[in-house]
């Protein structure tokens, strides 16, 4: 595997490459950025009913903070333990198989 760019082995024409740019431009602007505050250090410390890994923690108590903020929001993943903790928050959880 080669690690040039797609377009520049002919895998991509230039067309092609410039709706690929178009569409991660896109995808780039629905992103958004949290920092890890202080806010979201001390509940990710806080105490978790199921195992959880530092970064699930992080993760969940951002969705948290968001949610606060947000006054609604869904956690989308298709990591179980992230999911565990992401309800052991009170968070609402889809992506997960078998979920119900």
């Amino acid at each position: 595997m080669t690690s040039e760019p797609t377009r520049l082995t002919g895998e991509l024409n230039d067309l092609e490459t410039a709706r690929k740019h178009r569409e991660l431009r896109s995808l780039l602007d629905r992103i958004h950025l949290f920092p890890v505050a202080d806010e979201v250090i001390d509940d990710a410390r806080g105490a978790f009913s199921v195992p959880v890994s530092v970064l699930q923690a992080v993760h969940a108590a951002t969705a948290r903070v968001i949610l606060g903020e947000a006054g609604s929001l869904t956690f989308w993943t298709h990591d179980p333990g992230q999911a565990a903790a992401a309800v052991t928050v009170g968070l609402e959880v889809r992506g997960i198989k078998g979920e119900g």
